[in-house]
């Protein structure tokens, strides 16, 4: 299964946050998912991070960047966004996703749905 690597880091949350709601068949089942979805969004993170470092100073536990870099900026990570990253198949992840009771921040309530659409 293709995955924008937009959906990573809400996908990751929206599963971990299934903690104490499943069967341990489910918990199987998730962890399947988790294993390759935990090195992925940790590939997917320093290579955002290392866009923010090449045009950023980090100041205060944030990136701020010159006003004439910020377009490159958004373009590059625009970029890094719609890349597309191969995740494995696996049955059973849409149900679970639809138990999770994580409480998504603005916007990415769409992206988890578009991850659920995308096992269908």
């Amino acid at each position: 299964m293709n995955l924008a690597k937009k959906h990573l880091i809400p996908f990751f949350l929206a599963l971990k946050e299934t903690d104490g709601q499943l069967t341990l068949k489910e918990a199987r089942i998730r962890d399947q998912m988790l294993k390759p979805l935990l090195e992925i969004t940790k590939t997917f993170e320093e290579d955002r991070t290392k866009i923010y470092q090449k045009y950023g100073e980090l100041k205060d536990g944030q990136y701020h960047f010159k006003d004439e870099d910020t377009d490159t900026v958004n373009k590059e990570v625009q970029e890094l966004y719609a890349e597309e990253v191969e995740l494995p198949h696996i049955k059973g992840i849409k149900e679970i996703l639809e138990k999770t009771e994580y409480k998504p921040k603005f916007g990415e309530a769409e992206l988890i749905d578009e991850v659920i659409k995308s096992f269908e």
